[in-house]
């Protein structure tokens, strides 16, 4: 507890409390709460409704009272080389809802192991929806998870984020409206018209050039320090 008697890990800046309030008016209720943060830094929550079931993934949390590493930061740095180490709890989830309408979310990181939850699930109702979420290494998926990702999966991107540019994006993006300065990555940068959808925007010049300065860094670290990239990831890395 801190001086003013709340718990520290558990506040919320404003935009959070406010989504917080808005979940309360849900008909659904929060069924399972996977957290790995002293470990592999995995966090998501599982809401059921009568129509659905909800996973959300949470994005990437630095090293502070809370969270004991920085994990989810050498994790997003490591995975085009030697995949995640959140993966195996990532597929336990998905397994566990095997059948009805699943849709798996998040943002950022969050997003980015939504998109891995559904290219593993074989729920054909499955989907996910994501928000700023980053892309795969070039050949992190099959060609049967691609298409899964092309059919089933929207990413919403605010139209300057450099993390919803980063690398391959097998499913479909959305680019919307943000603030023209500051950073266009946080939650609270969307856009959204008087009926709540998100405003529609042309994707930025400096998207464009950040998706591909990244491929082509990936495609050379891979040919030429592949081995060491990976060797050094291991090392810092805890074991799936």
């Amino acid at each position: 507890m801190d001086k003013a008697g709340e718990l520290r890990c558990v506040k919320l800046y404003d935009a959070a409390r406010e989504a917080a309030r808005e979940m309360l008016k849900l008909p659904g209720f929060i069924v399972d709460y996977v957290n790995f943060n002293t470990g592999n830094g995995l966090v998501a929550y599982v809401i059921q409704t009568p129509e659905e079931t909800v996973v959300v993934f949470r994005g990437s949390e630095r090293a502070g009272e809370c969270v004991s590493s920085n994990i989810d930061w050498v994790d997003n740095v490591c995975e085009p080389f030697v995949g995640s180490v959140q993966t195996e709890e990532i597929e336990k989830i998905v397994q566990t809802y095997p059948q009805g309408r699943v849709v798996f979310t998040g943002h950022s990181k969050g997003a980015h192991n939504a998109l891995v939850a559904l290219s593993l699930s074989e729920n054909p109702q499955a989907q996910a929806v994501v928000f700023n979420g980053q892309g795969f290494a070039a050949e992190a998926l099959s060609p049967a998870q691609e298409e899964t990702l092309a059919r089933r999966a929207v990413n919403y991107v605010v139209y300057r984020d450099p993390v919803g540019a980063l690398l391959y994006h097998p499913e479909r993006r959305v680019y919307v409206q943000g603030p023209e300065t500051g950073d266009p990555h946080r939650p609270e940068a969307y856009r959204f018209d008087e009926a709540g959808a998100p405003i529609p925007a042309r994707r930025s010049l400096k998207s464009r050039l950040i998706e591909g300065a990244t491929r082509l860094a990936e495609g050379w670290i891979q040919k030429k320090g592949g081995q060491g990239a990976e060797k050094l990831c291991r090392a810092v890395l805890p074991q799936k």
